[in-house]
């Protein structure tokens, strides 16, 4: 679990109430995020930060700081800020909608075990039928798979599902779950006939491809695939190896 402090100000008084002009200007910086304004929220919140430093909407603010940060790419100053945010606040939302935060910072660092502990920590902070919970089980299969750890992964997948049936991460799972190994994919046809040639053609480059029948939600489609890879590291090891015989090979999931 995650170790929050006893409040913004610490000590047993926790912070002081926002004023009505706090509010106001945190309202509007909230209205900027939402318009996807972020430069105009980040200054918005930047001024809430230095003048309310120590009030009970201050976790709050810096939240969506951390949020705008991260929009713009910002990842260092948006890490910084969830952090302080875990820290401070008094609310297990919060603090779980910061600690999601701070997975997908680690997993596009490619950090993936620091990633995990953050999902598993916004994990043990929610409720079981809470979101963004079905968003953390999502994020935490798909790094599981990035490992190679296919079993842990279905299990997020199924608890998933089961839970949060129509929630949009739901929808993304048809597309991975099951799956066993990463692979290169070097094509996909809607029709067998093409994807045959396109095999026989990498075949006589000396390529050992292999044509398998998927879906995407939708008809069928005949993809290409090359190799078995335990984990995503590897399978891009061979994608940059292939690259001058297969330069549009792509890394993706297979069963």
């Amino acid at each position: 679990m995650l170790l929050l402090a006893g409040g913004l100000l610490g000590g047993c008084a926790g912070p002081v109430e926002t004023p009505p002009e706090g509010r106001t200007l945190l309202a509007q910086a909230k209205d900027a995020y939402q318009r996807g304004e972020d430069l105009a929220a980040i200054d918005a919140l930047d001024d809430f930060i230095d003048r309310y430093p120590s009030t009970d909407l201050a976790d709050q603010a810096l939240y969506y700081r951390a949020r705008a940060q991260y929009r713009r790419d910002r990842y260092p100053q948006a890490a910084s800020d969830a952090r302080r945010v875990i820290y401070l606040t008094r609310r297990d939302e919060l603090a779980a909608a910061a600690a999601v935060l701070l997975g997908d910072i680690a997993a596009h660092n490619d950090q993936r075990i620091e990633a995990i502990d953050h999902y598993t920590r916004a994990l043990e902070l929610l409720p079981s039928d809470a979101r963004p919970r079905d968003y953390a089980l999502y994020r935490r299969g798909v790094t599981f798979q990035h490992l190679g750890r296919w079993d842990e992964a279905d299990l997020d997948f199924d608890r998933l599902v089961h839970t949060f049936p129509d929630s949009p991460a739901a929808a993304l799972v048809n597309r991975r779950v099951r799956s066993t190994a990463w692979t290169l994919r070097l094509g996909a046809h809607s029709e067998p006939a093409p994807a045959d040639a396109d095999a026989a053609r990498y075949r006589r480059q000396g390529l050992p491809v292999q044509v398998r029948m998927t879906r995407f939600g939708g008809p069928p489609v005949f993809v290409i695939e090359y190799g078995r890879y335990a984990s995503h590291a590897d399978a891009r090891t061979a994608q940059a190896k292939l690259s001058a015989a297969a330069p549009d090979a792509a890394v993706a999931l297979t069963r």
